[in-house]
């Protein structure tokens, strides 16, 4: 998934950046205000990182532009404490959400699967690119066109998606399908995730190396 974050403060970018890289993320970092003017414009990227304790910017004129020139995004606005700002100003100028700086890696994680993704079991159906479930039903369509699954792959494919921004490691997703967490034997979550890439495309899982799985948002 492809993160822009928006702000001059060298020590709040780059630990964000890493936390970033390591959940499998691309992100960009703009720290000037041709730099973000310019990231915001193109559009091209799904979540939208805002540090409002830029000195050197304007973020708020930033974030308004951006949903004058047709961002819909989410949008996170990173707070400093005693920030004139408040959380309300914010949110009507177009963030999504904002955190209070310092915050752990944690919290943003948390704070952005909140904003990107609703639960299945709250919202019975999710469309994600060219992949449509209908929890209801336990109907998985690419394409509009119904695809088949295996009783491992369905459930497998449902954790992965609940919560699409998390990293799963082997042992978790195998709970899934046994119903309980138990020693894995043969690498049977590999075989699972390879039979889901065969039906939904090589780019609808990401591996994170050394640690397990996640869902790509790159279902196009």
């Amino acid at each position: 998934m492809k993160w822009l974050l928006v702000g001059d403060d060298e020590s709040i970018a780059l630990p964000i950046i890493e936390l970033m890289q390591r959940a499998g993320h691309e992100p960009d970092w703009a720290s000037s205000e041709h730099e973000a003017e310019l990231g915001l414009l193109h559009l091209v990227y799904e979540l939208v990182l805002i540090d409002f304790g830029s000195t050197t910017l304007n973020p708020s004129r930033l974030l308004r532009g951006y949903g004058r020139h047709g961002g819909t995004v989410v949008v996170i606005a990173l707070l400093p404490q005693g920030q004139p700002d408040s959380p309300e100003i914010v949110i009507e100028e177009g963030a999504d959400n904002y955190l209070r700086k310092p915050f752990e890696p944690q919290e943003l994680g948390a704070r952005v699967r909140q904003r990107m993704c609703r639960p299945l079991c709250e919202r019975g159906v999710m469309s994600m690119g060219r992949l449509g479930i209908n929890a209801a039903e336990q109907l998985v369509t690419r394409d509009g066109i119904p695809v088949t699954f295996r009783r491992s792959e369905y459930r497998l494919l449902i954790a992965l998606a609940n919560d699409p921004m998390r990293v799963f490691t082997r042992t978790e997703l195998a709970s899934c399908f046994y119903g309980r967490t138990r020693p894995i034997a043969g690498r049977a979550v590999d075989l699972v995730v390879h039979g889901l890439r065969d039906k939904l495309g090589t780019q609808a899982i990401m591996t994170v190396r050394g640690v397990g799985y996640r869902m790509s948002y790159f279902l196009r």
